[in-house]
């Protein structure tokens, strides 16, 4: 079920079994606090039929959040997000081009211009081959003293309380 239906319809129902399967199961252990994040994959029209093929439901996903790979806060279907209702995020967001030579400070730029609804992000790790990190690209110290953006230190110091 990796990023993408099995199937030709909008809707995969062996996603969306296996996900309230996931759901049932994980209850019946008697796990609580869980967060149900639906990620679909943004802008790769041949993994999916739709941007939400496999979404399982309003009562069964807490957070969306898409996941993009570009050079650009791109995120493809975004009105159809806010449309399910739900707080949003991107569970994965980084360079595509993987040279190390990507100007983080875009993202931030972007963010706020473009989708003020978005609570978090996920930055990606570097492979052998490709820099998708925010520390394998350009400036991400400055982009990390922008008061807007939260990290973990940020977070754990309290700092949005300081202002």
């Amino acid at each position: 079920m990796w990023y993408g239906p099995q199937g030709n319809n909008d809707k995969d129902d062996a996603f969306i079994k296996l996900w309230n399967y996931t759901i049932d199961k994980i209850k019946a252990e008697g796990l609580k606090n869980i967060i149900w994040v639906y990620a679909p994959r943004a802008g790769r029209a041949s993994e999916r039929i739709t941007a939400t093929w496999g979404y399982p439901g309003i009562n069964s996903v807490d957070v969306v959040a898409p996941i993009a790979f570009s050079d650009e806060v791109n995120i493809n279907n975004f009105d159809d997000y806010k449309k399910l209702d739900k707080p949003l995020g991107m569970t994965r967001l980084s360079p595509i081009s993987g040279t190390g030579e990507f100007d983080n400070t875009i993202y931030a730029a972007e963010w706020e211009d473009q989708y003020g609804y978005l609570a978090y992000w996920i930055a990606d790790h570097d492979d052998a081959n490709k820099k998708h990190s925010l520390y394998g690209n350009k400036k991400y110290s400055e982009l990390f003293k922008n008061s807007k953006i939260a990290t973990t230190e940020t977070i754990k110091n309290k700092e949005w309380l300081k202002q």
